[in-house]
């Protein structure tokens, strides 16, 4: 064989290989500032639902794994959105991280830009309004509040409700009660009583596993403008 072609083939399993060392530790960084680990609540939430709303008499398989593409995409946002701020306000720089708090690490890392998280968090955001736009044309208006609810949960969190002692009660909301609820209804457009009854839980497990988590980031938070209940308390 000629040495040119040998070369060449070098060149070629050389860029091959840092294109998919490249694409691997994007893509890395994107799990990262999604939380990638903490997404599984998304999925009790839905798969609570959805057995609220079989045990009503209603189930489908295809609303509740659009349900859950839509809560996923939605969590993922209201993390890689809360990472951008937190990046850009200087809590990511100050905070102590643990497994549980303080941010992925990612930004920090310069793995992802602040602009780059954000704007994650926006496009899972519109996945998220798609799914909600879709429910709402096939089950109607009784899922409106809990999109009302759920946009402002994710959209609004870091730069206002956690800023004005009111963010626990949204993530309770927004990643806990109203996921149940809104699961159950788009089985069959109709929320019953065992919906009800497995959100609150669901809100009260949310609300604590935040405020929890809250404890060790009190300094940090306090250097970038937070007002959690831990700081109010």
């Amino acid at each position: 064989m000629h040495p040119g072609k040998l070369a060449a083939g070098g060149f070629g399993l050389s860029v091959a290989g840092k294109c998919e060392g490249y694409m691997s530790q994007t893509v890395g960084a994107v799990l990262g500032v999604a939380r990638a680990p903490f997404l599984l609540l998304s999925v009790t939430l839905v798969a609570s639902g959805a057995a609220a709303g079989a045990y009503n008499g209603d189930f489908s398989w295809v609303h509740t794994l659009l349900a859950l593409v839509g809560l996923v995409s939605l969590h993922a946002s209201v993390n890689a959105l809360n990472e951008a701020s937190d990046m850009r306000t200087g809590i990511d720089l100050r905070t102590e991280r643990t497994p549980f708090s303080g941010g992925s690490g990612t930004l920090p890392a310069g793995l992802l830009t602040a602009g780059q998280a954000q704007a994650f968090g926006l496009a899972m955001a519109g996945v998220g309004l798609i799914v909600g736009l879709y429910f709402l044309s096939q089950i109607g208006w009784v899922l409106l509040p809990i999109m009302v609810v759920g946009a402002i949960s994710v959209l609004a969190y870091t730069p206002l409700l956690a800023r004005i002692g009111i963010g626990e009660i949204f993530a309770g909301l927004g990643l806990g009660a109203l996921p149940v609820m809104g699961s159950a209804i788009v089985q069959g457009g109709r929320l019953g009583p065992a919906a009800i009854a497995a959100g609150i839980p669901a809100f009260f497990m949310t609300f604590n596993l935040l405020l929890l988590n809250e404890f060790p980031d009190e300094t940090a938070d306090i250097a970038g403008g937070r007002r959690n209940l831990v700081l109010v308390f």
